[in-house]
């Protein structure tokens, strides 16, 4: 009878040990998952609010801004960019391309010498 208890404690243990690494894990997926949605939420709702609304100026002018304060040249000046107007006046252009049109305002200027 004391060598059946020591079985049933020892096998009463992997379970819990089991269980243990399960929550652990489950754990660890949830904060990845929470981090990705906090922290690239920005691109996710971009895209949501692009394919809904008739105009995605107010995302081109983030995105243009951005690629200002990161030093991506290339990307702002050479890479052309859909930019919905409206629904039914969309445009080809490149962020210096933007930020020549009217709502260009907002976007802050870089330098396109030679990039290209």
């Amino acid at each position: 009878m004391l060598k059946e208890e020591k079985g049933l404690g020892k096998k009463g243990m992997e379970l819990t040990f089991s269980a243990m690494v399960v929550i652990v894990l489950s754990i660890l997926l949830l904060v990845a998952v929470l981090f990705m949605f906090t922290k690239a939420s920005g691109n996710f709702k971009d895209a949501i609010a692009n394919f809904f609304s008739s105009s995605n100026v107010d995302s081109i002018v983030d995105t243009c801004n951005r690629q200002v304060e990161t030093l991506q040249s290339y990307e702002y000046c050479c890479v052309k960019k859909e930019v919905k107007l409206s629904s039914k006046d969309k445009r080809m252009l490149t962020c210096g391309e933007a930020s020549e049109e009217s709502f260009g305002s907002r976007i802050n200027k870089m330098n396109c010498e030679g990039v290209c």
